[in-house]
């Protein structure tokens, strides 16, 4: 008798024991699901307003952006104006040269023994040639005048258009930093906000799978295959 009824305890400790495992099991899970909702689901799960309102942000400054590059694009065109300003000028002032020196060579012609009318190859007299003399005379100082107006000119917007593509330099890489940087906040934002919504959906779920846990450990319902094994060794060491 001694001997089975220590048999008998033997199953009912071992029996004892798989209960408080899976009590220990059951007690564990609720403390596991417990710490991910309040460190990491309902934190998340918390975020959407917040995540929503820095996604708008985001958005908002991705349309700024554009304005920003509307006005760089004008900027751009005005460059390209003072390039061709400055391809003019320099057009002109090579015309105002070759003008300058073909005056000059009909000038020297007028030194000449023997200088004729340039439009009616007729020898000059003296006071043709004086006429033609004071004519080239201010053909030539017209000519050098503008001829220097030009080349400052060209100096000036040369040096305007440098200004300029500098600041447009300046201002696309500005530009492009702000790109990426938006682009990234974009995306960071879209992928967290994915996941808040998840989060919130989660909670609802751990939410009641913990609930359902806990009315498992208190009821004591779980492992009754073992309860029901103990029972009848209470029953069969009573007899």
């Amino acid at each position: 008798a001694a001997l089975e009824a220590a048999r008998l305890e033997r199953q009912m400790s071992s029996l004892r024991e798989s209960i408080a495992d899976q009590q220990g099991r059951l007690s564990g899970q609720i403390s596991h699901l417990e710490a991910a909702i309040s460190t990491d689901i309902e934190p998340k799960a918390g975020r959407v307003y917040e995540l929503e309102k820095g996604l708008q942000a985001a958005t908002a400054e991705q349309a700024e952006l554009k304005t920003a590059e509307a006005t760089l694009a004008g900027l751009r065109e005005a460059a390209q104006g003072l390039s061709a300003k400055v391809q003019y000028l320099g057009d002109s002032s090579a015309t105002l040269l070759k003008e300058m020196e073909e005056t000059r060579k009909k000038f020297d012609m007028l030194g000449e023994d023997e200088a004729v009318c340039p439009l009616c190859q007729q020898p000059l007299g003296d006071e043709g040639q004086e006429h033609l003399t004071l004519e080239y005379e201010a053909q030539g100082k017209e000519a050098k005048l503008k001829y220097q107006q030009n080349t400052e000119e060209e100096e000036r917007t040369k040096r305007e258009r440098s200004e300029l593509l500098a600041q447009i330099s300046r201002q696309e890489t500005e530009l492009d930093r702000r790109r990426r940087e938006t682009e990234a906040k974009i995306a960071n934002g879209e992928r967290d906000l994915a996941e808040s919504h998840q989060a919130r959906a989660d909670l609802a779920d751990s939410v009641k799978r913990v609930d359902d846990l806990k009315k498992l450990l208190e009821s004591g319902e779980f492992a009754s295959e073992e309860r029901t094994r103990l029972a009848g060794l209470d029953t069969e060491m009573a007899s």
